[in-house]
C-alpha cells in the first residue's frame, strides 16, 4: 500500500509447480502468470513487488539491480501503480 505494507500476497512455485528453477538454463527467459486477489483491498494506489524465496529454507534470495546494488528487502518493486477505486 502507500505506506509500504503488504496488502495482498501470493506464494507459489514457478509454472504452478511444473517448472522448478533447478531446470532453468542460462539465458533462458521464464514467463509465469500469477493471480493476486485484489477484491478486498481498500481504495488507494498499490505497487507490485517480486521476490524469490528458497523453498527449502524459506529465506528470500539476494536481489540486486543492474549495477549490482542490493535491492531493499531483496525484492524488485515495479514503478507502475494499480489504483483501486471505491465503486
Amino acid at each position: 500500500d502507500a505506506n509500504g505494507n503488504v496488502a495482498a500476497q501470493v506464494d507459489s512455485l514457478h509454472g504452478n509447480y511444473t517448472n522448478p528453477s533447478s531446470e532453468w538454463q542460462a539465458g533462458q527467459y521464464i514467463s509465469d502468470q500469477i493471480e493476486i486477489p485484489l477484491w478486498n483491498l481498500i481504495p488507494g494506489d498499490y505497487r507490485i513487488s517480486v521476490g524469490v524465496t528458497d523453498p527449502e529454507t524459506n529465506e528470500r534470495l539476494k536481489a540486486v539491480d543492474s549495477a549490482g546494488q542490493s535491492l531493499d528487502q531483496n525484492r524488485y518493486i515495479f514503478s507502475e501503480t494499480i489504483t483501486i477505486n471505491d465503486e
